[in-house]
């Protein structure tokens, strides 16, 4: 297929990533109409629940589209995967559920209350996530909008129609909003995608008879490549997702959900950093398995040094612009007097960004098959990071909470960059690539 056909798919899939851009928007509108204490409880809800997507992700949905060219195995595969799915996000939720009936009274207000209601979130994204995955891998994009646009568009709708009947939110709303989202994109989705939902709990024996293809595959199979990339994705976001836990078990003072209220929406902001890496990971994957298997280690090398000292120029220009007002200016327009503390956990957050182009090295290492090494790059990093978030509790300061996230970053940089250089050289002063291309752009540009 060459590009004029993939014009429309390529298209939907623009759009369906500016609903999620859209859709930070309307959580800043949200925040502005929650108290701090109320976000904080919500986001201990919604990060645990992030978290345990991640894990699902890559350990139980992943093989959907890594083994679903295979259409002999396709119904197999959905089995497994949804089985995988279901039992991670009913069995941890309904277990967390279970300590906090049992354990009511041990337990503090916030996480009986995460614990208590992390079923409902749960288990109303099941469905969903599920058939996203199963319509990635049939490219079908513009069904993928669609879901999402239910998704955020009902979470719009009821933030909208709680503000104009209650003038405000509180955690209560939000739980009802996001389990709404939930279910009403589950339903929309499975009558979607209902002609793609095949399931096979044996493997396929009809077509090993008729075929010469192996289409035999068990859960064994299925793990075996996942597990690996579970357990990177695992550690990988305990700083990016699990950091307000930390606030809530050493921050004392009856006051922690204020403080994950003002943090989080320092890191609500921060997002629009983690997102610009994000992107470019899934660009530069395809990449560097490319060079990779090619032994092209010079186009390798050049990519790579390229998009980091792009990635880098911006994110210095974006600490510039934080350190001289920008965040305070955008803070202080936004969001309420409560919530204005945040502008200097984002300061400090937004060094985070430094290193974090750095990152993008350790695609090398995984497309060079050797995905435990990157594993072992993560456990370091988030050890680090935990070490520096129960320093930041034992001082019980606000402000070091992101020291934790800062030197992960920059511990998972000295190690992927200490590999890249090792293996492919890595001339420092080739990071002053982005300052030549934008002056040979500008300079193009002029002379038209």
């Amino acid at each position: 297929m060459n590009i004029k056909d993939n014009i429309a798919k390529i298209s939907w899939s623009i759009l369906d990533k500016g609903l999620f851009v859209l859709f930070g928007l309307v959580m800043l509108f949200q925040i502005k109409n929650l108290a701090p204490e109320e976000f904080g409880l919500f986001s201990l809800l919604w990060a645990l629940n992030n978290w345990l997507l991640v894990i699902s992700d890559s350990f139980a949905l992943q093989g959907i589209v890594q083994f679903g060219a295979n259409y002999n195995l396709r119904a197999r595969i959905n089995f497994i995967a949804t089985t995988l799915n279901s039992v991670l996000l009913l069995f941890f939720p309904l277990l967390l559920f279970l300590i906090a009936v049992l354990f009511e009274k041990s337990l503090s207000f916030n996480l009986h209350n995460t614990f208590f209601f992390l079923p409902l979130i749960t288990i109303s994204s099941i469905p969903r996530t599920v058939i996203l995955k199963i319509l990635t891998r049939e490219f079908r994009y513009k069904e993928i909008f669609f879901v999402n646009l239910i998704y955020f568009g009902s979470m719009t709708a009821l933030t909208i129609f709680y503000i104009l009947e209650l003038h405000k939110l509180t955690f209560n709303e939000m739980l009802i909003i996001f389990v709404s989202g939930g279910v009403l994109s589950s339903i929309y989705s499975i009558i979607l995608a209902k002609n793609s939902l095949k399931f096979q709990i044996r493997n396929n024996t009809q077509a090993n008879e008729d075929s010469n293809e192996d289409t035999s595959f068990t859960f064994r199979d299925y793990t075996k490549f996942s597990l690996p990339m579970t357990m990177i994705s695992a550690f990988n976001s305990v700083p990016r997702s699990l950091d307000i836990f930390f606030i809530e078990l050493t921050m004392s003072g009856g006051n922690s959900t204020f403080m994950i209220g003002i943090y989080n929406s320092a890191k609500t902001l921060f997002r629009v950093i983690d997102e610009a890496t994000s992107a470019a990971y899934s660009l530069l994957y395809p990449i560097a398995v490319k060079y990779v298997n090619l032994k092209d280690f010079v186009t390798l090398r050049k990519t790579f040094i390229k998009a980091i000292s792009h990635l880098l120029l911006w994110f210095i220009l974006i600490v510039v612009a934080s350190y001289l007002g920008v965040t305070e200016f955008v803070i202080t327009a936004i969001l309420p007097y409560k919530y204005h503390l945040a502008t200097g956990i984002f300061n400090i957050l937004s060094l985070a960004s430094l290193p974090l182009p750095f990152a993008l090295l350790s695609l090398v290492v995984t497309a060079n098959h050797q995905p435990t090494q990157v594993l072992k790059f993560v456990i370091i990093s988030a050890m680090v990071a935990i070490l520096f978030f129960l320093i930041a509790g034992y001082y019980q300061s606000l402000s070091l909470m992101p020291l934790g996230i800062i030197m992960y970053n920059v511990t998972l940089w000295a190690l992927c960059y200490n590999y890249f250089k090792r293996n492919y050289g890595f001339p420092i002063k080739d990071l002053t690539q982005s300052i030549f291309d934008i002056k040979h752009l500008v300079l193009s540009f002029i002379k038209k």
